[in-house]
């Protein structure tokens, strides 16, 4: 089927979830084998479900880096807007979709926590104008340049400081 699709120019997209758990790591080895440069690759990080990673530095990670693999890392969010959200769905009666639980004012979470929210929906979309080119179909990529990130802002004190150990 791949080789099918590619004579049309058509290419598959595999997300690939790298665990803890050697079986999947074996499983996500198997269909690099089997797939190769056939298909494009985005590799999905999820540090709040994976403590120690077996795929970083790996020899299947340094692979899919060559055959150009793509990466994204999804934002950790707190327990608490979690439990939060949770909340929420269960008053409306329904799942709530990040746009809602992010839009200030919509009465789903308090401000802070739709800030929470905001956040990490804007860590996502500067991730998915990187890998654009492997999500959308080439003609509907917009011509948008991805936005940088945001230099880290230097942590000082407004106030002068005392060395009291003199």
């Amino acid at each position: 089927m791949l080789d099918s699709l590619a004579t049309q120019g058509i290419r598959f997209t595999f997300f690939l979830f790298p665990s803890e758990d050697t079986e999947s790591m074996n499983n996500l080895l198997e269909l690099f084998y089997f797939a190769g440069d056939r298909v494009d690759y985005v590799i999905v990080n999820n540090p709040a479900k994976v403590r120690t990673n077996l795929f970083r530095r790996s020899n299947i990670e340094a692979e899919l880096k060559k055959f150009g693999a793509k990466e994204l890392t999804l934002p950790v969010v707190t327990s608490i807007t979690l439990l939060a959200i949770k909340r929420a769905e269960a008053k409306v009666g329904r799942k709530l979709s990040l746009a809602e639980v992010a839009t200030p004012g919509a009465s789903h979470l308090e401000l802070m926590l739709a800030g929470e929210m905001q956040w990490a929906m804007q860590q996502m979309f500067r991730q998915y104008d990187a890998v654009a080119d492997l999500l959308v179909p080439e003609q509907q990529v917009p011509e948008i340049q991805p936005q940088p990130e945001p230099a880290p802002k230097s942590v000082r004190s407004k106030h002068a400081m005392l060395n009291l150990g003199e």
